[in-house]
């Protein structure tokens, strides 16, 4: 079996899921994995703060997430020089699926304390 490149294909007006986002419980519906991950390449991508980071991330999926055309909505609502609130939204399946990422960017470094103790 041939599997795609990527787990989502860019489209003119947004996304589509392949078979790599499928969960193991319904082959209609995605893991949440993927969908998390494409909404933190998408706060990414819309950051105003070059080369800033992402120091932390919350979302909230509501409900299963069905494999298909993804839209995902994108604005800054508190910009900053050094940190900046960036919400997102997506659209599943022309479905909209209650899939938030909230998501605080930082310029400069972030210094985990896990990583210190090891």
């Amino acid at each position: 079996m041939d599997l795609p490149a990527a787990l989502y294909l860019p489209t003119d007006d947004g996304y589509l899921a392949t078979a790599l986002t499928i969960g193991p419980w319904d082959p209609g519906l995605q893991h949440a994995g993927p969908p998390a991950a494409l909404l933190a390449r998408e706060a990414e991508r819309v950051s105003a703060i070059d080369g800033g980071q992402t120091v932390r991330l919350a979302y909230d999926i509501l409900a299963p997430v069905p494999v298909g055309p993804v839209r995902v909505s994108a604005q800054v609502v508190r910009p900053g020089r050094r940190i900046e609130l960036v919400p997102r939204q997506a659209t599943f399946a022309l479905v909209m699926v209650e899939a938030r990422l909230i998501t605080l960017r930082s310029l400069g470094s972030v210094v985990c304390p896990f990583r210190q103790a090891m």
